[in-house]
């Protein structure tokens, strides 16, 4: 039990493990509806996913099948690396009697011929049908919590990463390239700066095909049209002019910065490790600003945001002009933005105390 989810931790396993010191876990989460997405991962990311399925009532069993097609019939990685965990509501348990029971209800047998079971439409689902929010921090949450290595990318299921970055971080930490640039005595944490590609774009694979897709407008910062202030990194303009040498083996250290005064409004993605602080399980996914409690948390315990140098995410292609979300769900934007100035303010000051310069909202 999680809260109001039960949660099949570990529920189908790699073939493959890790130590702790091995490899960088990538860590996301999603529905069955996002789950083609994880072909692109693997063919990308070179170590272990930590992936959390939301799978509400019948959307259990079609999270299976989901499961056992990508593992079995699409890219071979999927079976050797991703370790997917799957959870519900208690009040929309997948079938009132079982057999065989849930716990060992997982086999690999699947029919390759039939069409992708996660390519029917989301409105066909029953999380659509029963009208339920996505519990995003709940996900990452599980995600992030198993993880077998020590450092994590607690990431989205649609940002993708450059070629090799596991290996590159790890050449990086084990060079101690970075140490002389950080206060030892603070908590810090490795952002990758984060963009949005043109509709129908290629994926980048490293700094230099981002850069000619930046001069040809075919990318920009992420959420660019809608939160500008919310990625920016320190010195972007320079890292985005910055020449990257392709044989290089290990990424350095571009900037410092912390979330305070013009970066106050920061929700970066980096790499950083299970004991930072949690997301808030309250928000959902449909009611926005999901991140932004943690992040402020972080504020509050002093981190340090160590901007790597020729890493990064790219949003899978398409760019977004406006959040649709903050007209359909506009009384669950409000009831979040409540908890967030009368509830959970409070409670963080509470448990960090106060740091000129940070802002929740």
């Amino acid at each position: 039990m999680r809260g109001k989810y039960f949660v099949l931790y570990n529920y189908v396993l790699p073939s493959l493990s890790f130590n702790c010191r091995e490899s960088v876990t990538y860590t996301t989460h999603g529905d069955f509806s996002f789950l083609e997405n994880i072909e692109t991962l693997v063919d990308r990311w070179d170590g272990p996913i930590s992936l959390a399925v939301y799978a509400p009532g019948s959307d259990f069993e079609l999270s299976l099948r989901s499961i056992k097609y990508l593992r079995n019939c699409r890219h071979s990685k999927i079976k050797k690396f991703v370790t997917f965990h799957v959870f519900f509501d208690w009040e929309h348990f997948p079938v009132k009697e079982s057999k065989p029971p849930i716990i060992n209800r997982y086999n690999d047998e699947i029919n390759c011929n039939q069409k992708p079971p996660y390519s029917i439409k989301e409105s066909s689902s029953y999380r659509f049908s029963k009208n339920l929010t996505y519990p995003i921090n709940t996900a990452r949450n599980i995600a992030r919590q198993t993880s077998q290595t020590h450092f994590v990318l607690a990431s989205d299921i649609e940002l993708y990463p450059p070629i090799n970055f596991s290996a590159k971080f790890l050449n990086m930490i084990a060079n101690k390239s970075h140490i002389n640039q950080i206060n030892v005595k603070k908590p810090h944490v490795f952002v990758t700066p984060v963009f949005e590609l043109a509709k129908h774009s290629k994926i980048p694979n490293n700094k230099t095909q981002l850069q000619t897709l930046l001069k040809e407008k075919l990318a920009q910062l992420f959420h660019h049209d809608i939160c500008s202030i919310c990625h920016r990194i320190p010195k972007l303009n320079e890292w985005i002019e910055s020449k990257e040498e392709i044989d290089d083996e290990a990424y350095d250290v571009f900037a410092v910065g912390e979330r305070t005064k013009k970066y106050s409004h920061w929700e970066p993605f980096y790499v950083g490790t299970r004991n930072d602080p949690p997301f808030d399980e309250r928000l959902t996914w449909e009611g926005q600003s999901n991140k932004i409690p943690q992040a402020y948390s972080m504020c509050l315990l002093d981190y340090q945001y160590l901007v790597l140098n020729n890493a990064f995410l790219v949003h899978r292609p398409g760019i977004k002009k406006s959040k649709d979300q903050l007209t359909k769900f506009s009384k669950l934007v409000a009831k979040t933005n409540y908890l967030l100035r009368n509830v959970i303010h409070h409670e963080l000051m509470s448990l960090y105390g106060k740091k000129k310069g940070c802002r929740l909202y």
